[in-house]
């Protein structure tokens, strides 16, 4: 018997989705980056960028903070490493003792930065361009001398709308982007995350920054190339028990059995982040000879179980089940999602901060 799910995820998955959409480039000059902030999307950093560095010649990282750059330095002894958001105090230590590229998103995280100036490296430059989140405005752009405008070594911008391709905003912002880049004639420039490498040629530019198609998600539906799934999450059932009509199942008796029939409890739940808005739409999955059979959800998730309605699966397949599966290549992260009422991208986050799962690599 076994009480705690199991996160299975696929490295070889991951490295095929990387050199798939580097094929899918529109020049061979573009240099595909690999986005690894929030532990590579929660499954593994180090796994990640090791595959990617060794196995696929990466050499530019993406983080979210000083500390996680630090952690693919280890495995990554030659790349470029950049920092999303930008220097701070206390982590300032990582760009000097890891060589990290900053992303200077305000003019006070460039002041910090000139102040401490912790290495040698040219930081990046991120420009508003339509997102109104990081960066710095076009009032602030036409401050900069033209000795701080040059000591930037990449240009980059994030798109608002690229998941939705034919979004006037995407126009717009390639527009603005074009327009402010040209203050900073010696930059690379950087646009394009997964979904604005989707967009065509005109938004690529020298570094695009690969995130979600490398982890089985596909921001864009229908989108060529097609992001593989890499992870396989399946968690043991505990107990099968009858219940009878006028029985409710879950915290806040929200669900009155209806007729006679068979529940399952299912050995996982919102401390290993399954949202709780699975319920009601959400399904698990009994897996026999390459078919997939339903199980919907049945009352609320609680921290450590949810219960599905199995009276539907055949008996012989619910014999010999010990565990469920909740996400596969059929019922993918972005599928979750949607029954969810989220996105893939939050999905994987949230399973991947999950300490009690057995993970498995291949």
């Amino acid at each position: 018997m076994f009480v705690r799910p199991r996160l299975d995820i696929n490295l070889n998955r991951i490295l095929e989705n990387y050199l798939s959409f580097s094929e899918a480039r529109a020049f061979s000059s573009t240099i595909m980056a690999a986005v690894v902030k929030d532990n590579a999307y929660g499954l593994g950093d180090k796994e990640v960028a090791q595959t990617l560095f060794n196995k696929a010649g990466c050499r530019v990282f993406f983080v979210a903070h000083g500390f996680e750059g630090s952690r693919v330095r280890e495995v990554a002894p030659t790349a470029d490493i950049y920092v999303l958001q930008g220097p701070g105090k206390e982590d300032i230590s990582c760009f000097a003792k890891d060589n990290l590229i900053p992303v200077i998103a305000s003019p006070a995280q460039l002041d910090f930065w000139n102040q401490e100036k912790p290495n040698q490296q040219k930081p990046a430059l991120q420009i508003e361009t339509g997102l109104n989140r990081l960066g710095f405005r076009e009032s602030e752009i036409s401050t900069l001398s033209e000795t701080e405008k040059n000591q930037f070594g990449m240009i980059l911008s994030h798109l608002a709308c690229a998941d939705e391709p034919k979004h006037k905003l995407n126009q717009k912002q390639l527009d603005t982007f074009n327009r402010l880049r040209l203050s900073f004639p010696k930059a690379k420039l950087s646009l394009a995350a997964s979904d604005g490498f989707l967009l065509g040629a005109p938004f690529q530019f020298d570094i695009v920054r690969l995130g979600a198609v490398l982890y089985g998600l596909n921001p864009v539906p229908n989108a060529v190339p097609k992001s593989k799934n890499v992870i396989r999450l399946t968690a043991p059932i505990l107990q099968i028990a009858d219940v009878a009509p006028g029985e409710c199942v879950g915290y806040g008796a929200e669900t009155i059995i209806q007729q006679k029939g068979k529940i399952a409890i299912v050995s996982i739940g919102y401390g290993d982040g399954i949202f709780r808005s699975f319920y009601p739409k959400g399904k698990v999955w009994f897996e026999s000879n390459g078919q997939m059979f339903p199980a919907p959800m049945i009352g609320r998730v609680s921290m450590d179980n949810l219960i599905c309605d199995v009276s539907q699966i055949p008996n012989d397949i619910l014999n010999k089940n010990q565990f469920v599966t909740l996400i596969n290549d059929s019922y993918t992260a972005d599928d979750f999602g949607i029954d969810a009422g989220t996105i893939g991208y939050e999905v994987l986050s949230a399973i991947g901060h999950g300490i009690r799962f057995i993970r498995t690599y291949s």
